[in-house]
Parts: C-alpha cells; structure tokens; sequence
C-alpha cells in the first residue's frame, strides 16, 4: 500500500519558504531547533524522487549554508565578547543559562552560544536522515526511487563551493561545541565528525581541492585536534572520552585521506610540499599546536617497510615536511618553539619518521645548545633520535660535555641528564663498538671537573648509575686486548687519582670472566694502589679506592693477597680505627677488609691478621649503636654483616667464636631496640631476616641457637610473670617466626607449647585486643585437639578469622574412636537443623551478610561432606520451600564473588539430583566468577558429574563446548569442561545406553581453534590447560589432525593475529602455555609426527620470533597503520627462562628419550616384522638432523633484525648445540649458503662456540 505524503510536502515546502531570505523573520524559523526537527521527521515520510525534487526547487542547500553561516557568526562574536567580559558578567550570564531550560526561541535568545548549539544538534541530527536516506529506501525494482536517491546526492556535488562551505562551518561548529555544550561533547555527538567527512566525499573532486581544503577545512580541523589532544589547553575539556578519542581518529584519518595523502603524491612527482605550507601560513597563529597536527599525520603514512625504494620515498618525505614545521615554528616564542621541536621528535621516534643527521644537528646548534640555554629535554629527544649528531661531530659533542661538566644542576635535572642524555650516549657509543670512546670522553670531563674549584663527587660525570651501566656492557662490548688497551691510555693520561679512580671502578665492576681477570688485575692494581695512598680526596672518592681494592681481592688467589695487604694494610687500619663509621669511605674499607679475609681461606698467610682487624672494627661498630636512630643511619653495615659474615664465621677456623660471638650480640642489639612506630619496627625486622634467612647461618646449630635462643627465652623462661604479654613480645614472636621452619626443633616446640598452656588465659585475653597479635601467635603455635577446644569456646561472635581453626577442630573431633553410625545420625539431625534456620533467617532479609552466620554456614557444609562421604546414600532431608530459600542464598553468595555460594550449591546437587538437570546447572556456570571462587566451582561440577550419569555428564559437556560462551564471560565454562574430561575414560568415544556420547577428538578440534580468541589471560590459561589434558591423558584418543590442529593454533597464538591479551603478565603465561602444549605434542605423539615435520618447524619458528622479539623497541613501532608484526599480547619482551623453555622443546626433538621413541618404534617393528639395524633413538635423532637446522637460520636472522640479550643467547645454547649435535655435514652447508655476510658471521661464531664448549668430547 503506498505511503501517504502529501502533508508532509506541503510541511516541507511551506517551512523551505519561511526560511529563505535575509530577513531577521526567516533568520529565527532557520535558527529554531524545532525546525530542523520537524524537517527530519519530513524527510523520512517523503519519497526520494518527491524528495529530491522539493529539495532542489526550494534550493535546500542554500538554505543549509546561509544558516550554518549564521551560526557561526553568533560563534564568532561570543566568543569575542567572551575575552572581554567580567567575572560578574559571566556570573550573571550562567545564572540566567541555567534557569533556562526550555528551547529558545526569541531571536537574541537564539543567537547566544547555547541558542546556537541548540540548532547545531538538531541540523547535525537531520542530515544523517537525508544522507543516508538511499541506503534505507532503495530496493530492487525501484528505478524510480534509485533515481530520487541520485537527485539527492547531486544537491551537494553539483556545487563545490556550497559544499565546501557547508562541511567548513559544520568543522567550526563542531569546534566550538567541545566548550560550548553544557557538559561537553557526548555520546548524541559521536556521529558528527562521520557527517561530516560525507559531504565532503560527495562534492566533485578536482584538482583543486587539496588547495581549497587546506585553505577551509584544515584550519578548523587543526584546531579540534589541537583541543582534543590538549595542545595549548590550561585544562582538560569537558565530556565523553570514548567520543573525544572517537572524533581524534575520525579527524585524523580524514585528514589523512583527503590531505596529507594527496599532498605525499604531489610529493612524489615533484617534490614540493608548498600544499602543506599553505595550510601552516593560514594557522601561523598558532604555529606550535598546528605543526604538531599536521606532523602527527604526516608522518604515519602507510609505506611497505619490506620495500627499500617506499622507505625511502618515505624518508625523504619525512625529511621535507620536517623541514617546512621548523621553519614555521621559528616564528613561534622560544618555550613554545622548543616544545613544540620537542613534540615533534617524540613523534618521529613513536612512528620511524626521523629526520636526517644533519637537520638534527642544525636543531641542536639553533635550539638545545643555545648560548646561556640549554634545553634538557630536547636535547634528550635528539639524543634518542640519532646519537650520530654527536658521535659524527667533536664540536657538537664537545659543547654538549662541557656544558653537563661546567654548571652545577639540581638534583632532578642531574638524574635526568644521567638518564636521558649521558647513558643513552653510551649507548650510543656501545652501538657504535667504540666503548673506549666514551670512557675516554668521560676521563676528560672528571679531569677537567677535578682540576675546576668543584667537587668530583657532585658533578653528573661521577653519578653511580654510569658506571653500573658500564659495568653492564662491559665485556660484551669490549675484548680483553680492548681493555688493556684502553687501560695503557688511562695510565697516560691520568692528572687526577680520583677520575681516574672513578672510571677504574666502572671497569672493575664489569669483569667477571677469568680472561679479562688475568689480563688487567695486575694494571687495576698498579694503577690505582700501589705508592698511592689518596689521602686529599674526600670521602666518597677515597671509597673507591677500598671498592677497587676489594674487586681485585676477590680476583686473586692467596699468595697474590700478601702482596695487596702488604699495600694496604698502613691505611686500611688507619681509616678503621679513625675514620667516622656514617663515611663511605668507612664502610668500603670495612667491605675490603671482609672481601681480603675471605680471599686468604684457608691458612693464608695474614688470615688472623686480618680476622683480629675485622673483629676489631665490630667492636668498635658495637660501642656505636647507642640508639635506634644510630642503628638505622649505620643500616648499610647491618645489612652487609649480616648478609657477608656468617661465611667469614664459617670459614675462619682461628676466631671463628670471637666473629659468631660479634655477630650474635649484634643481632641481640638490634633485636633489643624498643618498639617505635610501624615503618621502623619493621626496617629492624628486616635487617634481622637477613641473618635469620642466611644459608650459612642455617647450616651453623650453635649459631642457630644462640640467636633463637634470646627471643626464645623471652618468652617462655618467664616464671612469675607471662612472657607472651610484655610490650616486646610481639617482635619477639615475629621474629621466632622469621627463622627457617628448620629451626624450630621439636625441642624448641614443646617449649612454646608447655608454656603457652601455662599463661592460655593471659594469652587469650591480649588475642582479643589485639589481632596483629592473635594472627602472630596463631602462627606459631602447632596446636593440640584440647587447645582447640580452648580457643573455640573463647572465640568472638563475629571472629570469621578463625575458621580454618574450626575446620580442623571438625576434622579431629569426626576422627575420634567413636560410634560412627551414631555420630552420624546425630550430625544429620545438627546439619539439617543448622541449615533450616539459616534458610528461615534469609527468608526475612536479602542476603545474611553477618560473619557469624557465614562462618555457621561454611562449618554446616563442611559437616554435609562429612556425611556425604561416610554415607553417600543417604541425603539431607528438607522441605522444597528451604531448598528454594538455600538457592536465593547461593546466587546472591556467588554473585558476591563468595566461595561458599558454589558451596551451598555443591551441596544442592549432590542431595537433590533430580532437581537440578543439566540446562539449570548451564545457567549458572554462565555467571561470572571470581578467581578466588574457582577452586569451589571445581568442586561443584565435580560433585555433579559424580552425582548423575554418563548421559546427563555428556549432554553438560557437549552444551558447554557448542554454546559459543567458553571464550567470553564467566570461566566457569571451561572449569566445567576440564573437569568432565577428567572424569572420562582414555578412549575416543565414550558411549552410554542411551546413545549419548563424548566424542573427545571432536572436542579436541572444537576447542584448539578458540586459543586464538580468548579475552583474558584466565580463559587462556584454562582452555590451553583442557588441551594439554587432552593430549596427555587421552593421548590414544588424539588424532592426527587433532595434533595439527594444536599446532597450527599454536602459530596463529603466535602471529599478529594472536589473542588481543591486555594483562600486565600475560606475554609470559601465554608464552609458557604454548611450550606446554608444543612439549606435549613432542613427548606423547612423536610417532605423528613423522612425515609431519614441516608444521613442527613453523611452530618452533613462530614461537622463535615472538621470543627474540621487542614489543617496545622503536622499530615495532614505525607506522601504527602497517600491518603488525608481533601478537597483541606480547606488551614485554620475554626472558631468559622463555628461552630455557624453548631449547627445552629443541633438545626434546634432537635428544629424545627412549621412552619417547619406544612407543613409536613399536608400531613401526609390528608392521615392518624386520630387525632394526640401529636403535629408535638414533633414528629419530637422523630424521631431525634434516629440518631442524632451519630453526637455527631462522635465529641467525632474527640476530640480524634486532639485539637479542646475552641472558637469553646464554638460555638458548643448549637447545642450538643440541642442533648442531644432529644435524649432518651437508645440512650446514645448505644453512651456511642460504645466509648473507653477516648471517655467515654470526653461524661461524656459532659453530666455533659449539666445537669449543658444546659438542661433547668425552672418551
């Protein structure tokens, strides 16, 4: 039946008419909000031919245009007056806004800035309508209406001009809507920016129009982004944040499309970026916030990264447009300019953009080292861009150093030019493979500092973490005939003992590795102590010298000793006796001193010398400690004596009493101290745990028991008074239970217990006051049945912390040797009392939320297991309407995220199985559950698979893995899952009387493709764990394609296309699952895959690269629009034990296990019936030696693309030696010739390491 339209044409025509015309009458119907309501509802009554026709005679969008333009006059001017308004103006301008809450519609009502958001929104509401009204009228057969639907579109094509104009001051309304709606831009809004980019793509594109949008369009867009993004905004605007972010990407990528993308083409045939400049003079004013827009885009456009000629099109594009943004922003004021460079850069670096070396340095010279200015944070930027602005240049570099060595800075700007300036240029130089560059450049600057009137010590150059970072790189970046050398030129350089003491400790806390030890010890030892004694220099270079001397001690053997204690030992003793112990200097010779006892062990010539020394100084450190205050400013020696000594009192034979007797009254110094408040108590408590948990002291009976011994005593030695209540008896038991659970010997049990029987009372009174103190005594004791009794009958009505106590007082009471059948039956009458009463209190509220009836509630279930296991046919009789009452409980409990809900409901099944079928059980699991509720979840499918049948087990497991809603949700699903299997038989098909069935193999393929599409790192965890289960447990059942299948998801887990994980932890959880199942597959199905090699290897060369890969690397990052290359969850690069983990599954596949084979070659010699000629194992070792060499030039090419840690190469030689062990003589050939130069080099490395320290050479 056709629509009827004829009234709402003559609306529409009749309200077009009153709206034309530059009269104030027509102004205020064009400005009226209900106008454009009412035309919206018009347009979709109307036919579009009809329509089309109306629209084009009343000249629609002249219409639009002349009322846009109005309102963004009104914009305009309301803002100005704006600016000059006053506070009180202001005031009484929001007052009367606010008592306004009808439409406007007086024409100076309609004019102010709310009147004009008012008709935006309705015009911006109208249009999708006309827009869009094609799309939802047009059907097939309806030439009549596909011909309305083009004379619509042609309304806003046939002129570009309106429709420029049109989508410009809908951009300046937009603009001006982020401030002026009353709560700012909202949900209602977020299709706007979409309407927008609409229009334009309807007009008809020329030539021209990258012009005519640079010149209209790009200013106001410029100036939402800039909002949007916060550039030059005191503070942030109101509304929606999904909306503010949505608009952003709408805006940007229009921007992208229709203008930086036409002007990288122009670009492209003749290298001019004049387009782009246009659009920057049109926003001089502010050129900061638009050079920020317009690079942010630019600088992500998409390219091939694969393609040599694309990066470099792109580089010189990058390179251009950074250009003509600097020299805009040199009209900018100084701090905004250097801001804006800054922001620049940080944008370059995010996408891969940078600009040259050469434009760098000129923005170094202009804006970072200015004379008299130096900007930190650009400077950083540049640093981070491209350290050979420096590296390539002495001069820049040069200022760049005197400027960090001659002024003094605040402590925060001093940490921020140690990290963002001077390590990164380590780094730099480490990259560079001139280490010895930098330690040169770094001796420069501490000669030049020492030899000015300040201080060594206070300037950046002598910052610790330099040379912890140095320390780091050391012996990767520089070989010992590197060092020596470095070490000749310090030596001839050397004008100030303390930089060169500085240095020489960076290098000496690098070298752990015996070559290097034996290569420079005896330099370092020339260099910086012999005939030198340093005395000039103050404390904290003066304790380098001990620092060193302690280094080298550590390095030699004991006749080496002699000749550095003969050096030493004259200021040694004197900086002992003397020196003020708060002084590094102090507590660096007490280390050395420690470090050269050790070294003379055993029988070394000056062993009791140096023991009486370090006895000597304790004593002294002993008469010190007068207060807790004199303790806590000498915590760096507590802790060192405590983590060190025990070993000396291990190993000093001579005075191995005087150091335990030092080091125990010591511990009973700090352990007398009075109790201050919290933060104190417990930095005293770990000063002591360090003793307490040191291996040697746990191996040492006598030093064990003179330490326990003293709070020991203080409690239990007490006869007149209870030792468990003084004021220090809390610490006391704290740190009773701070020692090794060794410690407390039967013996020293028994103590504890007889006494605390003595004062019970006493004991039980102060638990009440206090419960820091009932948790610490709770935790000691090792509790009998009558001692549980005590504490049941003293408990609290609301005491929920004592239920694992009345757990264990239901555990023993059900084991005593009494009449089973009577218990039970009285039991059954408690239980069912117990629970008709709870059921009838929460009858009369929602849910009983007190902790008493909880803590009844759990001990009553706890009770119904009892019964259930001693009598599991007989169940617990109650009425339907209680039943009823106990399921109300149990949703609101699981709701809550409580575990006894899932408990109460356990219960439910198991005693009334006919009530609860399987779809009433589905319902529940699809609830969400807490993870601290899961293991009670567990149970209750347990209980419910052990309480029904293999049909209704079946049906559960089936509806479970079909419903779709294992992924998302609740992870009940998968509990339920995992836990069925479990209760399976290992065959394929388990089938039951009523032709129900569990057809594992097809769940196996059911679930394996679900990895892949999991929203949390919990349902990845459970899913992957019903797999391993599956191929474990039911390994006979498993198919071939099963196997594959995990494989192939396994790789998908490991390719962009991987699970969109966000947890903070997930890259190692997923990456450990993925082993897992890898291992599994391995282990139980070697015989599968035979033949089947080649998925394997893709496998093992997906998890290779998410393994070396670095999510957070500037690479990963060049351009966000290019396709990724690293799975979504990867957020971390993986560690050293991933690797372990994963040359574990290399020497699996290369060195396989008798057993591993055995099952295989079983098969094989039933078929075959021929004798073996060599062993199953060696077979399979042959088979793997062809492919798995390709797992390796996979690594050697990933070291190529990116700098894989030295902890991780070190976790991975075991599974490439394992490799090369298998692999045969032509296979390594085929390796070798398959890489370039540097892949070449990096295998012959390889293959040297291997015949050096992997292949085994035993006889």
């Amino acid at each position: 039946m056709p629509m009827l339209h004829s009234v709402e044409e003559t609306i529409l025509r009749w309200l077009f008419k009153q709206m034309t015309g530059a009269s104030q009458d027509a102004e205020q119907v064009r400005r009226y909000p209900l106008t454009w309501t009412v035309l919206h509802h018009a347009i979709l009554k109307i036919p579009p031919q009809a329509l089309g026709r109306i629209l084009a005679d009343r000249k629609f969008t002249a219409i639009l245009r002349q009322t846009l333009e109005d309102i963004y006059k009104s914009l305009r001017q309301s803002s100005t007056r704006a600016d000059g308004v006053s506070t009180t103006d202001t005031e009484t301008q929001t007052k009367k806004r606010k008592r306004s809450s009808g439409i406007p519609s007086d024409i100076d009502q309609l004019r102010t800035q709310e009147g004009c958001m008012k008709t935006a929104v309705e015009i911006f509401g109208a249009l999708p309508g006309l827009l869009a009204y094609g799309d939802r009228s047009v059907e097939a057969g309806s030439p009549e209406k596909k011909v309305g639907v083009e004379h619509i579109r042609s309304l806003f094509s046939s002129s570009t001009e309106e429709t420029r104009e049109i989508t410009s001051k809908l951009l300046w309304i937009c603009d001006g809507a982020l401030s002026g709606l009353e709560n700012g831009i909202s949900q209602e809004q977020e299709h706007w920016v979409g309407i927008l980019s609409t229009l334009w793509n309807l007009h008809l594109h020329s030539k021209e129009d990258t012009y005519e949008f640079a010149r209209h369009l790009y200013p106001p867009i410029c100036s939402i982004i800039a909002k949007l993004k916060g550039l030059g905004v005191s503070s942030p605007l109101p509304g929606s944040q999904a909306t503010k972010d949505l608009w952003l990407r709408q805006l940007e990528q229009f921007l992208g499309a229709q203008f930086i993308r036409p002007a990288r083409q122009r670009f492209t045939i003749d290298g001019s970026v004049e387009i782009l400049k246009a659009a920057l003079a049109i926003t001089a004013s502010k050129p900061s916030a638009s050079c920020n827009v317009m690079w942010d885009v630019a600088a992500r456009t998409p390219r091939d990264p694969t393609d040599t000629t694309s990066k470099l099109e792109h580089a010189s594009w990058a390179q251009n447009v950074f250009a003509a943004l600097l020299g805009v922003l040199e009209s900018a004021e100084e701090a905004n300019r250097n801001g804006g460079v800054a922001q620049l850069l940080e944008t370059a670096l995010t996408t891969g953009s940078v600009p040259n070396t050469a434009t760098l340095r000129e923005v170094c010279k202009a804006h970072a080292l200015q004379a008299g200015h130096t900007d930190w944070r650009l400077l950083a930027k540049i640093v981070k861009c491209d350290s050979d602005v420096f590296l390539t240049d002495d001069t820049v570099l040069g200022n760049l150093l005197d400027v960090i060595t001659d002024s003094d800075w605040a402590p925060d700007l001093a940490d921020y030019i140690v990290i963002k300036v001077i390590i990164p240029l380590l780094d730099a130089y480490t990259r560079a493979r001139d280490v010895s560059g930098f330690v040169k450049q770094w001796f420069k600057r501490l000669t030049s500092a020492s030899q000015t009137s300040k201080h060594l010590d206070q300037t950046a150059w002598f910052d610790v973490r330099i040379r912890q970072h140095l320390a780091n790189i050391l012996q990767s970046a520089l070989s010992d005939t590197q060092l020596s050398r470095l070490l000749d030129w310090l030596d001839s350089e050397a004008q100030s003992d303390g930089a060169l003491l500085v240095v020489l400790d960076g290098i000496c806390a690098g070298i752990t590795q015996e070559e290097y030890i034996r290569s420079v010890d005896s330099r370092i030892f020339t260099m910086a102590l012999q005939g030198k004694t340093h005395k000039s220099l103050p404390s904290e270079l003066a304790a380098l010298r001990w620092r060193i001397a302690g280094y080298l001690a550590s390095w030699e053997n004991s006749d080496e000793i002699c000749r550095l204690w003969d050096e030493v030992k004259p200021s040694l003793t004197g900086v002992l006796k003397v020196s003020p112990l708060p002084d590094t200097e102090t507590l660096e010779a007490f280390k050395c001193s420690c470090e050269l006892l050790l070294a003379s062990h055993p029988e070394g010539k000056y062993e009791g010398e140096l023991t009486k020394s370090v006895c000597s100084f304790l004593e002294r450190l002993m008469s010190a400690l007068s207060s807790g205050n004199t303790i806590l400013s000498l915590e760096r020696y507590m802790e060192f004596i405590f983590r060190e000594l025990p070993r000396l009192a291990d190993v000093s034979t001579p005075n191995r009493d005087a150091l335990s007797g030092l080091i125990v009254a010591l511990f009973s110094r700090i352990r007398a101290e009075p109790e201050a408040d919290i933060q104190t108590d417990l930095r005293f408590r770990k000063i002591l745990q360090i003793l307490q948990t040191n291996p040697a002291v746990e191996d040492e009976e006598s030093v064990i028991d003179a330490l326990i011994s003293q709070p020991l005593d203080a409690i239990t030695k007490a006869e007149t008074q209870c030792g468990w209540t003084q004021p220090r008896s809390l610490s006391d038991i704290w740190t009773l239970l701070d020692f090794p659970i060794e410690a407390l010997t039967r013996g020293r049990r028994k103590r504890i217990m007889s006494s605390w029987k003595t004062w019970k009372s006493d004991i039980a009174a102060q638990a009440s006051l206090n419960p820091t103190y009932a948790d610490a005594v709770l935790r000691l004791l090792k509790m009998e049945f009558e001692d549980l009794v005590y504490i049941a009958s003293n408990m609290t009505q609301n005491d929920s912390g004592r239920l694992s106590l009345v757990e264990k007082l239901i555990d023993v009471t059900l084991n005593a040797g009494i009449d089973l059948a009577k218990t039970t039956r009285k039991l059954r009458k408690m239980v069912e009392h117990s629970l008709s009463k709870f059921a009838g209190e929460a009858k009369s509220q929602a849910v009983v939320q007190g902790d008493g009836k909880l803590l009844q509630l759990q001990v009553t279930l706890s009770a119904v297991g009892c019964l259930c296991n001693n009598l599991p046919g007989k169940s617990i009789e109650l009425q339907s309407e209680v039943v009823a009452q106990l399921e109300a409980v149990a949703k609101s409990y699981a709701s809550e995220g409580r575990d006894v809900g899932w408990k109460l409901r356990k219960f439910l099944v198991t005693n009334y199985r006919d009530a609860y079928d399987v779809p009433s059980v589905i319902i529940w699991l699809e609830e969400p559950v807490d993870i601290r509720a899961e293991d009670s979840v567990y149970e209750f499918v347990e209980a419910f698979v052990k309480a029904n049948d293999q049909a209704a087990n079946a049906r559960l497991l089936n509806e479970l893995v079909q419903g779709g809603n294992l992924i998302s949700g609740s992870t009940s699903g998968l509990l339920a899952v995992k836990q069925v299997i479990e209760q399976q038989e290992q065959n394929t098909l388990s089938t039951n009387g009523n032709g129900e069935t569990i057809d594992t193999a097809a769940i196996h393929g059911r679930l394996a493709p679900l990895l892949i599409q999991t929203i949390t790192t919990r349902h990845f965890n459970h899913l992957s764990a019903i797999l391993l289960l599956l191929l474990d447990k039911h390994s006979s059942s498993t198919t071939q394609f099963g196997i594959e299948l995990t494989l192939n998801s396994v790789i998908d887990v490991c390719s962009p296309r991987g699970p969109k994980l966000q947890e903070a932890r997930a890259a190692g959880q997923v990456y450990d699952r993925c082993y897992q199942l890898v291992a599994a597959i391995i282990k139980r199905h070697r015989r599968r895959l035979e033949g089947h090699f080649p998925i394997l290897l893709a496998t093992l060369q997906a998890m290779l690269r998410v393994l070396l890969a670095d999510p957070n690397s500037p690479q990963a990052h060049r351009h966000p629009h290019a396709k990724p290359r690293h799975p979504p969850w990867l957020s971390s690069r993986l560690q050293a034990r991933h690797a372990a983990r994963f040359a574990r599954l290399l020497t699996l596949i290369c060195e396989p296990s008798a057993a591993s084979v055995a099952r295989s070659s079983t098969a094989a010699a039933a078929k075959a019936k021929a004798p073996q000629l060599d062993s199953a194992t060696d077979a399979a070792k042959r088979a793997a030696g062809q492919d798995m060499f390709l797992v390796l030039e996979t690594y050697i090419r990933l070291q190529l693309e990116a700098d894989v840690p030295r902890d991780v190469r070190k976790a991975l030689e075991a599974g490439v030696y394992s490799v090369l062990n298998v692999t045969p003589r032509g296979c390594r050939r085929v390796l070798n010739e398959s890489l370039d130069a540097n892949g070449r080099a990096l295998f012959r490395q390889m293959y040297a390491d291997y015949k050096k320290f992997g292949r085994w050479s035993g006889v």
